[in-house]
Formats: C-alpha cells, structure tokens, sequence
C-alpha cells in the first residue's frame, strides 16, 4: 500500500463551475477589447472628419 495522497476526480458540478468562471473571463476580456477598439475607431472617425470639414466649424452656445 501507498501513503501517497490520492487524487479524487473532480464531480460534475466543479467542472461545470470551473467551466462557468472560465467562459465568464473570456466574454469580459472580449467585451474590454470591443469597447476600447469602438472607443479608437470613433475617435478616428472624429478626427478624420473634423480635419477634412471643407467650412468653418462654429460653436453655437446656447
């Protein structure tokens, strides 16, 4: 016999856990890459725009 510890395999209910945690890390990383790359493409957009106006660019307060 062995005194070695002895690894037990995981239930079902920790790996759906695990599964669980991982893929809810992954949508948040995908959805901070998302919002940053919108946050650039408009700002670029914005900026391209605002370089090429052909007339003058008056600020109207109100």
């Amino acid at each position: 016999m062995s005194d070695a510890p002895q690894q037990t395999m995981p239930g079902h209910e920790q790996v759906l856990q695990f599964a669980r945690c991982e893929l809810e890390y992954r949508r948040k990383k995908q959805w901070d890459i998302f919002s940053w790359v919108v946050t650039i493409l408009v700002s670029v957009i914005g900026g391209i725009a605002a370089l090429t106006w052909k007339g003058e660019i008056k600020p109207n307060p109100i």
